[in-house]
């Protein structure tokens, strides 16, 4: 399976996934009356609604939202054969799907909908659960995440002229060592802040960003204590020391009204820090694994089809979580590798490019047979 090829269809069932649904209405109360139909709001109506795979695949799909007597939204499409039916919150201007509906082979995982000038500002993440067919011709499950995103006009409503909007959005799709930027009406989010640069294709409103000096609220903070060779690091709000510096960090830990990092920089013969993954993408060559250089990176299986590259998809482990299992040269697992578990923890939570068994329980702990 392709990376690319799974990436584009993600965003293609996601953006499908909300095609119809009904939209709440807005008491100055907070409350609907027993009987009563709720004023239809913002949402109500039907949408047209172009797109940005963080692939670079580019369509459009429509989508009618409904309005339920509770306050909710309510969606119903098809995703490929599929029905899919999606229920939404609203909190002001922005609706938000309930995560973790399957449709068909995909889980949408997330999705948002936000009002902002006459259009809307739609943005989803999704995973595909498919098969992997080795050249041994062995089959194995794999899920693979993608995204998609943009903006959307109400369908029969005049013509308002083309707001200039520009929003940071994660679903584009840059990974963790650039922000994504969704923009309508302006040809880039420089234009908007010159201290962000964007040395990516701008295509179809979205854009792949690095925050500059002038753009990041992160700086090092050397109060932060981190273990070897990582520096600390402070950001406000969501952003994060990787989109403005080639880093790889821990995952964030609040602190007052801040959130710090450990960070450090990645060196490796074989592999290169790349885009096209939700968290860390690293591009190698010949048998190379990012783990090679950072047992702390956990990352998921090969993706070919990139030449004679080979692009993981990576995130960091959190040190502060204890690793319970470890290989267990005791459990009888010939010609697989044997693990064990004291804890809820999985083989795969800390290696996603394992493929394990079903563990057995044996004197308090799971027992595992896994191949890479």
């Amino acid at each position: 399976m392709r990376k690319t090829w799974f990436l584009v269809l993600v965003a293609a069932s996601a953006a499908c996934s909300s095609s119809s649904g009904r939209g709440p209405g807005n008491r100055s109360d907070g409350g609907v009356d027993a009987g009563s139909k709720p004023a239809s709001n913002g949402f109500a109506g039907q949408w047209s609604c172009p797109y940005t795979t963080n692939s670079g695949f580019m369509d459009s799909t429509k989508m009618v939202f409904t309005q339920n007597p509770d306050g909710t939204l309510s969606s119903t499409s098809m995703i490929q054969n599929d029905a899919c039916a999606l229920s939404w919150t609203v909190s002001g201007s922005t609706a938000t799907a309930a995560a973790g509906k399957t449709c068909g082979a995909f889980t949408v995982t997330s999705y948002t909908f936000k009002l902002e000038q006459g259009v809307a500002f739609a943005a989803a993440t999704a995973v595909q659960h498919g098969t992997n067919i080795a050249p041994d011709g062995t089959a194995t499950p794999i899920d693979i995440a993608g995204s998609f995103s943009g903006f959307c006009t109400r369908v029969g409503a005049p013509d308002a002229g083309t707001p200039t909007i520009c929003e940071q959005d994660p679903a584009i799709g840059c990974g963790a060592n650039a922000a994504g930027y969704l923009c309508l009406g302006t040809s880039s989010p420089h234009e908007l802040n010159p201290a962000i640069s964007c040395p990516q294709l701008f295509q179809g409103g979205s854009s792949c960003c690095t925050l500059g000096s002038g753009a990041s609220s992160c700086h090092p903070d050397s109060t932060v204590s981190c273990t070897g060779s990582r520096s600390g690091y402070a950001c406000a709000g969501t952003d994060t020391p990787a989109q403005a510096a080639s880093v790889v960090c821990e995952p964030g830990k609040p602190r007052g009204t801040d959130t710090t990092y450990c960070c450090g920089t990645y060196t490796s013969p074989s592999c290169t820090l790349t885009t096209g993954c939700g968290d860390y993408a690293f591009s190698c060559s010949g048998s190379a694994n990012p783990r090679d250089t950072d047992p702390s990176l956990r990352c998921g299986p090969p993706n070919s089809g990139f030449g004679d590259l080979t692009v993981f998809c990576c995130s960091v482990r959190d040190p502060a979580i204890p690793v319970t299992c470890a290989p267990d040269p005791t459990v009888p697992c010939s010609p697989t590798v044997g693990y064990s578990c004291t804890g809820a923890e999985t083989p795969t939570d800390d290696d996603p490019s394992l493929v394990c068994g079903t563990p057995t329980a044996y004197q308090g702990k799971n027992l595992y047979c896994c191949r890479t």
